[in-house]
C-alpha cells in the first residue's frame, strides 16, 4: 500500500527517478512520529516538499526581474552617456607652420587651410546645422544645401553654395568671394553682402571696410605656395614667412612700412630677398629657424 501510494505521489509531484530513489533511501531510515501514523507522516512531508518548491519558483521569478532592471539601467546609462558625448564632441583640425592641409567636411565641402590655422565644428548634425569656426586662413569650396556659416570671433560669413577665402586673424577678417555669393558680418560694421570677384577688408575695432574686385579666375595663389601683397604692413608680410617656413623672425619696430609684391615658398632665401631687397633691409639668418632683421 505505501508504495502504491509513493508511486501514485511520485507521478503526481513529477519528482525525477533520480531523486525520488534518493528520498526512498532517507525515507527508509526515518521513524514516523509517535503522534502520528505513516501515511499521516508522509502526507506532512509531501506538503512541506511543495511549499519548499513554492518558495524556490517564487525567488526564480524574483531574481531575473531584478537582474533584468539592472542591465536595463547600465543600457540606460551607456546610451545617456554615448548621447552626450556625441552630441557634445567637437572635431578639431590644425596646421603647424610650414603646413597646409585640406579637409573635406561630413556634408563634402571642402577646407583648403593655410599654415597655422584651425578649424573646428561639430560632427553630430552637421548635415542640418552647418557652422564651422576658423582662425586662421582658409578657402572654402562649400557644397549646395541649408546655410553654411564661418565663424572667426565675433565676424561671420553665411553662405548657400559658393567658394570664397576668409583670412581671419589677429583683428583682420578679409574675405574674397569666387562663385556665389556670401553675406559677411562683423561687430564694427553693417552686413555686407559679398559677390563673385569682390572682396571686403574689415578690423574688428574698426568700422572702416574696404571693398575691392579681384579675378575671381585667377586660383588662390597661397594653395600654390605663392603669396602676393598689395600695400600690406611688412609686419603681416613677416608673420607669414614665419608661417610658411616655420622660423622665428627678430625684426624693429620700425617695420611698419607697406610692401608690395610677392613670394614663394620654394626657397626661404629667395622669399626673404624678394621682400627685403626692394624695401632696402638687411637680414641674418641665425641659423635654420631664425633670422634677424636689420
Amino acid at each position: 500500500m505505501h508504495k502504491e501510494m509513493m508511486h501514485k505521489e511520485h507521478r503526481k509531484t513529477d519528482i525525477s527517478q533520480h531523486e525520488f530513489d534518493q528520498f526512498m533511501d532517507k525515507l527508509s531510515s526515518v521513524q514516523a512520529p509517535e503522534a502520528r501514523s505513516k501515511e499521516e507522516a508522509w502526507n506532512l512531508l509531501l506538503e512541506t516538499m511543495e511549499q519548499s518548491e513554492q518558495k524556490q519558483t517564487t525567488k526564480l521569478r524574483i531574481l531575473p526581474i531584478k537582474a533584468f532592471l539592472s542591465i536595463a539601467a547600465m543600457v540606460a546609462v551607456l546610451l545617456g552617456g554615448w548621447y552626450t558625448y556625441n552630441v557634445t564632441k567637437t572635431e578639431t583640425f590644425t596646421t603647424g607652420n610650414g603646413q597646409m592641409a585640406t579637409l573635406v567636411l561630413p556634408d563634402q565641402s571642402v577646407v583648403q587651410l593655410n599654415a597655422g590655422s584651425s578649424v573646428r565644428y561639430k560632427s553630430y548634425g552637421f548635415m542640418k546645422q552647418r557652422h564651422v569656426e576658423l582662425q586662421g586662413e582658409a578657402f572654402f569650396k562649400v557644397k549646395k544645401g541649408n546655410q553654411f556659416v564661418v565663424q572667426s570671433n565675433e565676424s561671420k560669413v553665411t553662405v548657400l553654395g559658393t567658394s570664397f577665402n576668409i583670412y581671419a586673424r589677429n583683428n583682420r577678417f578679409d574675405v574674397y568671394c569666387y562663385t556665389g555669393k556670401v553675406r559677411v558680418e562683423s561687430p564694427s560694421i553693417m552686413p555686407v553682402i559679398v559677390t563673385r570677384g569682390k572682396s571686403v577688408k574689415t578690423m574688428t575695432n574698426s568700422a572702416l571696410c574696404d571693398t575691392a574686385i579681384f579675378n575671381p579666375e585667377v586660383s588662390v595663389k597661397w594653395i600654390q605656395g605663392e603669396f602676393y601683397f598689395s600695400n600690406e604692413s611688412l609686419t603681416s608680410v613677416f608673420d607669414e614667412i614665419e608661417r610658411q617656413f616655420d622660423v622665428s623672425i627678430t625684426r624693429p619696430a620700425l617695420l611698419e612700412r607697406t610692401y608690395t609684391g610677392f613670394f614663394s615658398k620654394s626657397n626661404i632665401k629667395t622669399a626673404l630677398d624678394n621682400v627685403c631687397l626692394p624695401m632696402g633691409i638687411k637680414y641674418t639668418v641665425i641659423d635654420s629657424k631664425h633670422i634677424e632683421i636689420k
